[in-house]
């Protein structure tokens, strides 16, 4: 069967999305070390993760580019691949957030989430097809959308909201009280914030094909903004 031409479209965006990620995550890693900003590696390690937003789409694509066929999903295996990666990104915007903003008890709000990671992943390994609803259309690749009510949907939008919450709108506060170019840096990290949460948000939680490209260009501008927020 050939792939339908919003299967192609869904398929190429998502791997160029990744292979980008890809690309920016380790080019921002490198500038880390030349620019002698430690947040930027870690900036680097969460774009690189991000990448793994899109492998699930991009295996089923590649799937059915060679084989004519969508990927072997029996145990839900192309949602885990998509949104495994979730709670790490999440933690990993949370570090940042509470670095920058010196956040005194940093590391409980970092255990509360960890332990809320544990239990989202546990839900979606071990429960993949109750937290899914997956769509098998001819020509088409997988559909994937989550099952609203469910453990990994509610602790989904507990983790967009609040990425959204404490560096969203934490950094825009911070900008208020800042002058200059630090003020400027907060404006970045806070644009950059929540382009990703709401772009997360409408490819995660939502099934809209034909906003991909708006949807997966909005996580590349994000990178970007977080790397003019946090370089030295």
């Amino acid at each position: 069967m050939v792939l339908s031409e919003l299967g192609w479209f869904n398929g190429i965006t998502a791997l160029i999305s990744m292979l980008l990620s890809l690309f920016i995550g380790i080019i921002f890693m490198y500038k880390s070390k030349k620019l002698g900003a430690k947040l930027l590696m870690i900036a680097g390690v969460m774009v690189i993760t991000i990448s793994g937003l899109y492998l699930g789409v991009s295996f089923d694509f590649l799937s059915y580019v060679l084989t004519n066929a969508n990927m072997e999903n029996t145990f839900g295996l192309r949602g885990i691949m998509s949104y495994i990666w979730v709670p790490l990104i999440i933690i990993l915007a949370l570090y940042l957030g509470t670095t920058i903003m010196e956040i005194k008890k940093k590391w409980v709000i970092l255990g509360i989430y960890i332990g809320l990671a544990v239990v989202y992943e546990y839900f979606l390994i071990f429960h993949a097809n109750q937290s899914f609803d997956f769509g098998y259309a001819a020509n088409e690749l997988i559909d994937t959308s989550f099952n609203d009510l469910y453990p990994t949907f509610i602790l989904i939008v507990v983790f967009l909201l609040s990425g959204f919450i404490l560096d969203g709108i934490g950094f825009l506060i911070k900008a208020k009280q800042a002058v200059g170019v630090l003020r400027k840096k907060f404006i970045y990290l806070s644009f950059g914030t929540t382009i990703f949460v709401v772009c997360g948000a409408i490819e995660s939680l939502f099934s809209l094909p034909v906003i991909l490209v708006v949807v997966r260009s909005g996580m590349i501008s994000s990178a970007f903004l977080f790397y003019f927020g946090l370089k030295a």
